[in-house]
């Protein structure tokens, strides 16, 4: 059969809840029912985030700021805390605070991440609570919050020395978020048994991204799969999941489907995550987990371009890994 499903037709940006994200996830039911699979649909909602020009300025000075993604709205005129480090910001109440480039590593998981949160994010919104600040600004030209819990403002500029040496500042951060209805497909191929095979590739985008690689290469994948299985006879059940909401602060999607499957009380046997494969000029990486390494060897004896990396916990796998699921 000619391939419908082109790869441009994914590569688009789609976070959830958004309108190419709700064209993506039809694409795919389209094509499943076409193979004979059975489409099902699990509906939720969720927050859809838009940004206008934002700036900050001070007299004849002005900086534009990027807000982060699900920021809050904030507007107004305040004093300035420079911070290097925590204690500076615990020491900066109701202020403009600006967290200097050196504070800014990784981002912050979001609030309650119901997968893993470490004890250190923890602390640091323990004291942005404290201090409740009227905005957070970072300088490292990357945004450091990403996540529709907060009550605060948050925007990002590239370092530079706009607030060195000011008091107060002027700051507009546009940001608004809007309650959306969308779902969570998959697709069931019937096996001959009970048991559920778990084949899964995250089909939305982080914002401002067409998310090639990351991951409409793995939805692509996804689709050839299944298409290749479409007469293939199965021993278990397999589930094909373009999961909707892995770069979403609230995993909503990923949360309906393990809701679903503990309502059905489907035991799910074994899970393969399809996360950014296909990386020019590289093998592809694969991982393992609640596997023995003699049945690791052998499930990459004979393969030519897979190599083993290290165990990588955020992905749509870690949810299973966590229920020790293989």
């Amino acid at each position: 059969m000619k391939n419908t499903l082109l790869f441009s037709d994914l590569a688009v940006e789609r976070p959830t809840g958004s309108k190419n994200d709700e064209k993506v996830a039809e694409l795919l039911c389209r094509e499943a029912e076409g193979q004979g699979l059975k489409v099902i649909k699990l509906s939720f909602e969720t927050k859809l985030w838009n940004k206008k020009y934002s700036f900050a300025e001070n007299g004849s000075r002005k900086v534009e700021l990027y807000p982060g993604p699900f920021s809050g709205a904030f507007s107004g005129m305040a004093k300035v805390a420079l911070c290097n480090n925590w204690n500076d910001v615990r020491n900066n109440s109701d202020s403009i605070v600006v967290l200097r480039k050196g504070m800014c590593g990784e981002m912050l998981m979001p609030v309650n991440f119901p997968v893993y949160f470490p004890p250190e994010h923890d602390e640091k919104y323990n004291i942005i609570k404290e201090v409740n600040p009227k905005c957070i600004i970072t300088e490292s030209g990357k945004t450091y919050f990403e996540d529709g819990n907060l009550q605060f403002a948050y925007a990002y500029k590239d370092s530079d020395e706009f607030f060195e040496g000011q008091t107060e500042a002027y700051v507009e951060i546009n940001s608004e978020c809007s309650i959306e209805s969308t779902s969570q497909p998959f697709f069931e191929k019937k096996g001959e048994k009970d048991s559920v095979i778990l084949v899964c590739a995250h089909m939305d985008s982080k914002y401002a991204t067409p998310g090639a690689l990351d991951n409409a290469a793995g939805v692509f994948s996804l689709y050839r799969l299944f298409e290749k299985l479409k007469d293939e006879k199965t021993g278990s059940t397999i589930h094909f999941v373009p999961f909707n909401g892995e770069e979403n602060y609230g995993i909503p999607g990923q949360l309906k489907y393990l809701d679903y499957i503990k309502e059905k009380e489907l035991p799910i046997v074994s899970v393969f995550n399809i996360d950014s494969p296909g990386f020019l000029g590289s093998q592809n990486a694969v991982s393992f987990y609640n596997i023995d390494l003699t049945r690791q060897e052998q499930l990459l004896a004979g393969t030519k371009h897979l190599q083993k990396c290290k165990e990588w916990y955020a992905g749509d796998h870690t949810i299973f890994i966590n229920r020790k699921i293989p």
